[in-house]
């Protein structure tokens, strides 16, 4: 999902910060400092070479309603 909405939310960022952006605009404020960027494991997200299971357990209690 990463790659269809990365022209749309990248503006010439990497990989990683276009993982980081979708996980901003997906949770509250408060979760935000919860996810750890790491340019790596985001970059393994993106290209769906790692699980993301860990993070979204991590997250699941502060998704936006929106």
């Amino acid at each position: 999902m990463a790659k269809i909405l990365q022209p749309y939310l990248d503006h010439g960022g990497s990989q990683a910060e276009c993982v980081d952006k979708i996980m901003e605009l997906m949770t509250d404020a408060k979760c935000h400092d919860l996810i750890a960027y790491n340019e790596n494991t985001f970059k393994s997200y993106f290209n769906g070479r790692s699980s993301i299971n860990l993070l979204a357990r991590r997250v699941t209690g502060h998704l936006r309603a929106e």
